[in-house]
């Protein structure tokens, strides 16, 4: 068996898993090509992870200078496979002291939740932490992860939940962004496709295509959607200067079985075709 044949077996493989991926994504989940231009839109992150946690987030977001887009280069792509009974992992992360902590991570139970279980109870205990701490995780270039935590104002008395909060995880998009941002710097960024939120990574091509279309009040639009419950969005456009995300408020003219949003960003919607049957906006 020569080199050019396992090549191409392992290629044809590779091409598969793509595609099957890309199948159970669902039709509306556009992944970048490797060494393309995307921008990132961390409000669109923050918004998913809502979504996913089926929380709701605080409306102040953190203090922090960080523009509403980042312009990246893809370097790297993992497909995932999220499907699996109990998907786990060790963290082992390194604290600003210097010390190393292990961790289990898991996502599990009804709804699914980001846990914390082997070295939970140990960090808790030596951290002395308390309900209200957050626990921000930032993994730098070299892959290695750090662990710090941001005390509450208020303390109190309960050792807080095994469970990764929505302001954890939160915290965790804003310093990974933000830390990539000042140092010029690779950062890894989890994208789980998901029908209830805009896309958050955006071709750079694409972008620009949108951004350059003239939207006028009362011009008629199509957007695609799946067959499926669409949680309602909250919007973050106040907390970020000259956003595009769900910078544009439209009203539907067709009725739909499932909730559509009020507001949309510029890359999900296109002029309205006269042969199209999907519903339009205004």
């Amino acid at each position: 068996m020569n080199n050019e044949y396992i090549n191409f077996v392992d290629g044809s493989k590779s091409y598969m898993y793509e595609q099957l991926w890309k199948l159970c994504a669902g039709p509306l989940c556009d992944i970048p090509k490797l060494g393309e231009k995307v921008y990132y839109f961390p409000q669109g992150h923050i918004e998913l992870v809502e979504a996913s946690t089926r929380e709701e987030l605080n409306e102040l977001q953190p203090n922090c200078d960080l523009p509403s887009k980042l312009q990246c280069r893809v370097i790297a792509i993992h497909l995932k496979d999220m499907s699996q009974p109990i998907p786990a992992q060790e963290l082992i992360a390194i604290d600003l002291h210097g010390n190393q902590w292990r961790f289990k991570h898991s996502y599990r139970g009804t709804p699914r939740r980001h846990l914390l279980t082997t070295g939970w109870n140990a960090f808790t205990t030596s951290k002395k932490l308390v309900v209200g701490d957050v626990i921000v995780f930032a993994r730098g270039e070299t892959g290695e992860l750090r662990v710090g935590i941001r005390r509450a104002r208020r303390q109190q008395g309960n050792i807080p939940s095994s469970i990764v909060s929505i302001e954890s995880m939160r915290h965790g998009v804003i310093a990974s962004a933000k830390h990539a941002f000042d140092n010029q710097c690779m950062f890894i960024m989890v994208y789980k496709p998901s029908i209830r939120s805009s896309q958050y990574i955006v071709s750079h091509e694409k972008f620009l295509d949108a951004v350059n279309n003239k939207f006028n009040v009362g011009s008629k639009y199509t957007m695609r959607f799946e067959d499926d419950d669409l949680s309602e969005t909250s919007d973050f456009s106040p907390h970020w200067k000259c956003s595009e995300w769900r910078s544009l408020k439209v009203q539907w003219d067709e009725f739909a079985s499932f909730p559509s949003p009020k507001k949309v960003s510029p890359w999900d919607i296109k002029h309205l075709m006269s042969s199209s049957n999907v519903p339009r906006s205004t």
